[in-house]
């Protein structure tokens, strides 16, 4: 028979109160805890408040007892799963944000050490400059001294370009480098560029040429910029090319872009090296004597634009890079003037 005040109790109801109990046992403290706890509970409800022994009378109150118990189980080591992967979750966010604040500080850093040596770097160099230009124009130089004032120069005007490369490069990698668009004329921008490295090209008896589609073109960019990267890629084609060779620039609309095609007769790329070009101090095994930052900032230039620069080489038979300009797309980041 039933306790008093317990006939009109279903105990199956009384099972379920004790069953989600436990399984909010299984998911604040654990399996372990919520077995226990399963244990008394059950036990508590066959002798304390229904019939005893009514709960374990039948195969059918076994088999519910047995769910119960593989419930309390399965719920606890889930949530307890739960709750260790969300606790690894919440190391990983800490350390990636460590990590970031760390990247920052240390991008912070860099920038503000280059900033620092490229200011002082730059004023003797400008001293020696001045100094270079004061020495051509005296009247009457020795014999043989005008060769070691043109060396001492050039000097000047690598290193100046080395210093403007390290704070440029430091720029693209922490996202600071942006670029002011304007029209300008793609004949321009062509010639400009090409203009200086005649001389160098006459040196090393290679031909230099370049041409422009439509002639009249125009492109929306940072002058200075598209200038700069173009330099870099002519200088980079003349160092590898041989007497005899030959460099040439094509620039011309294509659908609804600007690509500027640099191609040489030159030694070419060896195919593994290919997909490092563009990455930050890296230089080819044979060595070209530079920082491995030109073709990275070309690729800066590129993006800053909207745009993107490829390569495609063939050892012995020479190189072919694509710089591609939206002509008319607006840059994230850009400022229109």
């Amino acid at each position: 028979m039933s306790r008093p005040g317990c006939r009109s109790v279903f105990w199956g109801e009384l099972f379920s109160a004790v069953l989600a109990g436990a399984v909010f046992a299984a998911i604040y403290s654990g399996t372990g805890i919520a077995l226990v706890a399963s244990v008394f509970g059950v036990l508590a409800l066959d002798y304390l408040i229904v019939t005893p022994g009514q709960v374990f009378a039948n195969l059918n109150s076994e088999t519910r007892v047995l769910i119960y118990i593989l419930v309390i189980s399965t719920v606890g080591t889930a949530f307890t799963e739960l709750k260790r992967g969300y606790h690894a979750l919440e190391e990983a966010q800490k350390e990636a944000l460590n990590a970031r604040a760390e990247a920052e500080r240390a991008a912070f850093a860099r920038e503000h050490v280059i900033g620092i040596v490229s200011h002082d770097l730059r004023n003797p160099l400008a001293s020696i400059e001045m100094n270079l230009e004061l020495l051509r124009r005296q009247p009457g130089l020795p014999d043989g001294a005008a060769a070691p004032i043109v060396s001492v120069s050039r000097s000047v005007v690598r290193m100046k370009r080395i210093i403007d490369d390290l704070l440029d490069a430091v720029k693209i990698e922490i996202g600071a480098f942006s670029v002011e668009l304007k029209p300008e004329s793609l004949r321009g921008l062509v010639t400009e560029a090409v203009e200086p490295f005649y001389s160098l090209a006459a040196e090393k008896k290679v031909a230099l040429d370049f041409e422009v589609c439509p002639p009249d073109a125009t492109l929306s960019c940072d002058r200075s910029r598209i200038i700069q990267a173009l330099s870099n890629l002519l200088q980079n084609a003349l160092k590898f090319s041989s007497a005899g060779g030959g460099v040439r620039i094509h620039a011309a609309q294509v659908s609804d872009e600007v690509q500027f095609v640099v191609t040489d007769m030159g030694r070419g790329i060896a195919e593994g090296e290919l997909p490092h070009l563009f990455e930050r101090y890296w230089r080819s095994r044979s060595g070209n004597g530079g920082a491995g930052l030109g073709l990275f900032i070309v690729q800066g230039i590129a993006r800053s634009h909207g745009g993107w620069v490829g390569v495609s080489s063939v050892p012995g038979v020479g190189s072919r890079f694509v710089l591609a300009i939206p002509r008319r797309a607006r840059a994230p980041g850009a400022r229109a003037a």
